[in-house]
């Protein structure tokens, strides 16, 4: 099991390895799901960042051998642009079909 968040090339900062967010918006941002193996993977997922950020993401999760499955991650950083690039972490948990991390960062602007 593999999470991939392909944000769009406008989006990326490259010096600072981050994504540009918007301070005082709410963003989804889509996040894929793939199984690569041959039988059904259901986990848990959960995501974690910067303190006083809202995130969320579905609790459960689940994706047949050979798909994609897209989710997407509520995000929001507060009203205040920030100088450094903040972390946001999925985990996923899918037991035998594996374990799995995505780490973004963000940029408030």
């Amino acid at each position: 099991v593999v999470l991939q968040a392909p944000l769009p090339d406008q989006e990326v900062l490259v010096k600072e390895s981050a994504y540009k967010l918007a301070a005082g918006k709410s963003q989804q941002v889509p996040v894929f799901l793939y199984n690569f193996g041959n039988t059904k993977a259901e986990g848990h997922l959960s995501v974690s960042g910067p303190e006083g950020w809202h995130l969320s993401l579905p609790a459960t999760a689940q994706v047949a051998p050979g798909e994609r499955r897209q989710l997407e991650l509520q995000l929001s950083c507060g009203t205040t642009a920030d100088t450094a690039a903040q972390e946001v972490l999925i985990h996923g948990d899918f037991g035998p079909a594996g374990k799995a991390v995505l780490a973004l960062r963000f940029l408030p602007q």
